[in-house]
């Protein structure tokens, strides 16, 4: 029997967790740069690599980049580990998320899923139409073969008088 996922309370890791998947990766670490204190984002890379099982090791970053280091860390290890392996990270205050704007918003991703979607959808109204097709084509056959039956004689015997 699986055991229900940890539910573990960060709202740097609940931003990132959450965003991987709708913004770029280097949006992500602007917005956690500017918006998550230093110290909010080591505990939050070690928590991280404590709860989730990766093959990696925890790497100690120095340097004046330490955060956006640290922060492309957390994303790598969110991005190669199993999404059911996951802790699920929440926020105990959504006021500490950061809003996302549509400046941060990867235009060309999103311009490609709506490609995706196009062909998807042509794909379904063909197969639509196929069916439609088939289906009429039954039904024209069942009606001429009604009016040949009809047409035919009865071979019923009439009734003695």
């Amino acid at each position: 029997m699986m055991s229900e996922p940890k539910v573990i309370i960060n709202e740097f890791l609940t931003f990132v967790q959450n965003k991987i998947d709708i913004l770029d990766e280097l949006s992500i670490v602007q917005i956690c740069a500017s918006n998550f204190s230093i110290s909010e984002i080591s505990d939050g890379k070690a928590i991280a690599f404590d709860s989730i099982s990766s093959n990696g090791r925890i790497i100690a970053r120095k340097g004046e980049d330490k955060a956006k280091k640290d922060i492309k860390d957390v994303i790598k290890l969110l991005k190669e580990s199993e999404p059911s392996t996951q802790p699920y990270f929440v926020a105990k205050d959504l006021n500490r998320l950061p809003p996302v704007s549509f400046d941060h918003v990867d235009v060309t991703r999103l311009l490609k899923d709506l490609t995706i979607l196009k062909s998807e959808m042509n794909i379904i109204k063909t197969t639509i139409k196929e069916q439609s097709d088939r289906y009429n084509e039954c039904i024209e056959r069942v009606n001429n073969t009604r009016r040949r039956v009809s047409r035919r004689p009865s071979y019923r015997e009439s009734p003695s008088q």
